[in-house]
């Protein structure tokens, strides 16, 4: 019974950070794309200076990899729990500190995947804006790819909280992070 009450109490806490989540990345979502608007028209990037817009600019890129990182924590957590529990004898204790994990990272999956969109989304326009040369170079298509598969990744991701049964979605979801991680890297080795 008071384990019962206890994975209740642990259920009604992680619902209470999913919902917060939700409507924070909402509004991080909405401040990004208003913040990008606004200093399109009203402000003039270059009287910052090129020096820290490159480096602001390189630093949401690291934060987007941090949170694409911490995002991915959810599976990998998961998969190990999973995997591990049928060849490895896990102590109770260990199980509940795994599942209770588990859950929390599932919560806050969602934010960490909306927080990187948006580091994506202001990295890629601060240091496109500084930018000299025009065209796409190797640079600029291996983040645009990123980029790209991405947003692909959000979708399927959303598309997974409607229809939670379909796995082909679900593999979807993580053949596209498998391709997102090797676009960051193949943009990282081309500095």
């Amino acid at each position: 019974m008071l384990l019962k009450d206890i994975k209740q109490k642990v259920d009604q806490g992680t619902q209470w950070i999913e919902v917060r989540t939700l409507s924070i990345s909402v509004m991080i979502g909405i401040a990004t794309f208003l913040w990008i608007v606004a200093n399109m028209y009203y402000s003039d990037l270059t009287a910052v200076g090129t020096a820290t817009i490159k480096k602001t600019g390189k630093e949401l890129g690291s934060l987007a990899v941090v949170c694409m990182l911490a995002a991915a924590s959810y599976y990998l957590v998961r998969e190990f729990f999973v995997r591990s529990r049928k060849k490895l004898p896990v102590m109770v204790r260990n199980q509940s500190l795994f599942t209770f994990s588990i859950v929390v990272l599932r919560r806050l999956h969602i934010w960490f995947g909306v927080l990187a969109i948006s580091f994506v989304v202001d990295h890629g326009y601060l240091l496109w804006t500084i930018r000299k040369q025009v065209g796409f170079d190797k640079l600029v298509q291996t983040g645009f790819f990123a980029a790209s598969v991405l947003i692909f990744l959000v979708l399927t991701g959303i598309l997974i909280r409607f229809y939670p049964a379909v796995r082909q979605i679900r593999v979807g979801h993580r053949v596209l992070a498998f391709l997102v991680f090797a676009g960051i890297v193949m943009h990282k080795l081309i500095r």
